[in-house]
């Protein structure tokens, strides 16, 4: 067994130095932990019954992946040169990683191995490394830094099998040795029984404009009341608090936070918000989306959008992982390279500036020079040339101004410098159109911009002056030559307003301090847990409220990272005590307790929580047993919740029963159905998915969709806790879970259509699932497909008899006549 504690008995060493000192042999050795308590006298009692249960949690990260070594994702090695004691380099083979799908990052832990994947021996040995100093913007790189305590000879290992990443464990690691008293860890170690509320706040609240949006939103009382409730913490230092939400998914849980925040962004307070995943934001995020373009100031030239006021803290990784638009604007990675381009703003500012006052005119003097002696065509020398380079530096500058416009932080930009640049590219349109499309001559540029009478060679000089008599000293101007210098004078006057006021902003800045400015000065900070680390180590602007989104899906050492930021007086806590928990990898670990969620340990100990009791997406007849299993009747539905606007007359409820060696044929049966049911609604973007077992994944994956209107997902059950909605759900219960909390998460993902697949005499044998096949025949909602005297047999080999497809869906169409 290594050695993890020093001779006190503390864990002073970093997360990564154990684990790299580790050997193959002693990552089989495991602890039994004793079990967490729910209530704590001192921070040290709390924070050292962590640091055991995370070092078997990462133990056990490890040890999966050696179970399975031959299936990991690995690299050839070309060779390993060594940088300095315990860091080397890792020169991968290009010619070995058309398979590799992993990209490593930092904190990753790789097996140095001499042997690859066809040659393991049965005891395998190797090196433990771990990757540092990888950039965020590299993708499969050929070498990479790693360290590592073990004993590497150059040309020994010839193969990194990649393990696991344990980035966010080392987090938490940090944390819980660097935890300070805060405000609000007295209140997690001794929960009150009741929510403090301050008064004072509620009031200021009720009578403060920026907060009008909480009660001129369609929320409903309990909504309602609960939101003024948070809002009024943002500007409270009369006390600390915790707050709790309850509800079942589509309760408003998101709809209330969206509001918060929404009234905070106008207030110009800092928040921060967290969630178990970046593809969790994808709801607020578009609630955000459309709050902050909406209340925008609006003018005609400016963009119509603006989403400076929010920005999502995550890695790279999880960037690229999400396939949701609305969350990648909101990426501080996406709003780094849209911005990184305009850190040249003041530069062309000053440089449109100084042309216009006279560099243009020193140009112009430049080119003349050059072709003083010179013979051959002038016309329109100066036009042209004030034409090209007038709309490419204008142009410039109007695109990174809109740019910052959309992504810096809003409130860099008052309402008088919105109009000020509104103002400008008003100015400058006006200008560029009288170069280009006002009818000017060289003679007009020349006036306008001061440059003299034109210089030709001396031929053309004695002719023009035996022509023409000499010039006056009251020339007339033309229109368009006051028109110019009107304009140009109005930029001018706008350039120079528009650079004294928006100097908040930074220029001529690296990447890394424009992030560190962005992490400052944005009021509304999305993140993970996990992720909300680099705040710890970064002058911030202080925050004093968090909101965890399905807190219940976090444990709370992870959520110590955030609530560690000392200058937090407020935490709220959202979710719902009835969704899946946070997964350890551990088994000893979760029987101990470590795996709780905050969330289920208040909740467990009484902790007054707000219940939300109405939902407004899910069908009656789907939310029925739901609703009277789990939360015992109390949540009621909304009206006009049962509305199909969906346009189908298929039932929204059904158990199937199937004898399990028909059940895949008759799910790809059922989906059939849909895609007959809306072929021709193209106006509809349906999302349609089925939760079965990994092996009807690879045969029902061969349906193919040809209508672009629905959106088909098969998704293992081992997914189900992603935090996703679909239109249709159907359910296989082969090899499905009999966990309750699976169930009902299960249940929770379907918004107006479910069809539960499965054979009744076995799954009838676990209580919850014989109480739902119950339900179904007493509603009349339960097709028997084994009674059909005509139901076919298509599924035989794996392979479908796609002719008798019809068939069979006709049998079970009787579902849609109930």
């Amino acid at each position: 067994m290594d050695k993890s504690l020093d001779n006190n008995g503390n864990m002073g060493d970093a997360l990564e130095d154990i684990v790299l000192s580790w050997t193959v042999s002693s990552v089989k050795d495991g602890k039994r932990m004793k079990e967490m308590p729910h209530t704590f006298c001192s921070n040290e009692e709390y924070v050292q019954c962590y640091k055991e249960p995370l070092i078997e949690e990462t133990r056990s990260m490890i040890l999966t992946s050696l179970n399975s070594l031959r299936t990991c994702q690995h690299y050839g090695l070309l060779g390993i040169s060594k940088e300095k004691t315990s860091s080397f380099f890792l020169d991968i083979d290009p010619y070995c990683i058309d398979g590799v799908k992993h990209a490593a990052r930092n904190g990753d832990i790789f097996l140095l191995s001499a042997f690859g994947p066809d040659s393991l021996p049965v005891e395998n040995d190797g090196v433990f490394a771990m990757a540092i100093d990888i950039s965020p913007n590299e993708y499969l790189c050929k070498s990479f830094h790693v360290i590592t305590k073990g004993d590497v000879t150059t040309g020994e290992f010839k193969y990194a099998f990649f393990l696991c990443n344990i980035t966010t464990n080392a987090r938490i690691w940090k944390t819980l040795h660097h935890i300070k008293d805060n405000a609000i860890i007295g209140q997690i170690l001794q929960p009150p029984l009741d929510n403090q509320r301050c008064d004072i706040c509620t009031e200021e609240v009720k009578s403060s404009e920026p907060f009008d949006v909480l009660f001129n939103n369609e929320l409903d009382r309990t909504q309602k009341g609960f939101a003024v409730r948070i809002a009024s913490k943002i500007k409270c230092h009369h006390c600390q608090s915790l707050e709790i939400l309850c509800g079942p998914r589509r309760s408003g849980k998101t709809r209330i936070i969206s509001t918060v925040l929404e009234s905070i962004i106008s207030s110009q307070q800092n928040i921060l918000v967290c969630a178990p995943s970046v593809h969790s934001f994808s709801s607020l995020s578009s609630y955000l989306l459309e709050s902050m373009s909406g209340r925008a100031k609006t003018y005609d030239v400016l963009p119509a959008k603006r989403v400076g006021s929010a920005i999502i803290l995550c890695d790279i990784e999880d960037e690229l992982a999400t396939s949701s638009n609305q969350i990648k604007e909101l990426c501080i990675g996406y709003r780094l390279r849209e911005l990184m381009p305009c850190m040249i703003w003041r530069c062309k500012i000053d440089g449109l500036i100084s042309f216009l006052e006279g560099g243009f005119k020193e140009k112009a003097k430049e080119i003349e020079d050059k072709l003083k002696d010179k013979v051959g065509d002038r016309k329109d020398i100066m036009l042209q040339l004030l034409k090209q380079m007038l709309e490419r530096k204008s142009s410039t500058l109007v695109t990174l101004l809109k740019t910052m416009w959309i992504y810096a932080p809003s409130h860099i930009f008052s309402e008088d410098v919105d109009k000020g640049m509104a103002a400008l590219f008003e100015s400058l349109d006006n200008l560029n159109s009288l170069v280009q499309n006002g009818g000017a001559t060289e003679e007009d540029i020349r006036q306008t911009f001061n440059l003299g009478r034109v210089q030709s060679s001396k031929s053309s000089t004695l002719r023009t002056s035996i022509r023409r008599p000499s010039p006056r000293k009251n020339v007339s101007v033309n229109s368009i030559v006051v028109d110019m210098r009107l304009a140009k004078d109005e930029c001018l006057k706008r350039l120079k307003y528009v650079a004294r006021h928006i100097t908040m902003f930074p220029f001529e800045t690296d990447i890394e301090s424009l992030k560190k400015y962005l992490i400052k000065e944005t009021p509304v900070i999305l993140t993970t847990p996990s992720c909300s680390f680099e705040l710890l180590s970064l002058e911030r602007t202080q925050i004093d409220l968090l909101i965890v989104e399905e807190a219940s899906q976090i444990k709370e050492c992870e959520l110590l990272i955030p609530i560690s930021i000392h200058s937090i007086r407020h935490v709220v806590l959202t979710g719902d005590q009835s969704r899946l928990g946070p997964i350890s990898m551990n088994k000893v670990n979760e029987n101990s307790g470590y795996g709780m969620s905050l969330f289920e340990r208040l909740i467990s100990q009484g902790s007054q929580k707000t219940l939300l009791t109405k939902q407004y997406k899910t069908h009656p007849l789907i939310s029925y047993f739901p609703n009277n299993y789990f939360y015992k009747g109390r949540i009621l539905n909304a009206n006009g919740v049962s509305s199909n606007y969906l346009g189908s007359n298929l039932c929204h409820y059904g158990f199937i029963n199937t004898d399990a060696n028909k059940e895949s044929a008759v799910i790809f049966s059922l989906l059939n159905i849909v895609v007959k049911a809306f072929k021709r609604k193209e106006n509809l973007k349906l999302k349609v998915g089925v939760l079965c077992s990994w092996t009807e994944t690879d045969i029902i994956g061969h349906m193919t969709d040809e209508n672009a209107n629905l959106n088909i997902s098969i998704q293992s059950i081992h997914r189900i806790q992603e935090d996703q909605d679909f239109d249709f759900l159907i359910i296989s219960t082969s090899a499905f879970p009999t966990d309750n909390t699976m169930i009902r998460c299960a249940l929770s993902r379907a918004r107006d259509y479910l069809w539960i697949v499965g054979d009744s005499t076995v799954i009838g044998k676990y209580v919850t699932w014989s109480d739902l096949i119950k339900d179904a025949k007493a509603r009349g909602l339960f097709v028997d497909a084994n009674k059909e005297s005509k139901f076919p047999v298509i599924f035989e080999h794996g392979a479908f008899d796609v002719s008798n497809l019809d068939v069979l869906g006709c049998t079970l169409g009787l579902i849609a006549c109930k």
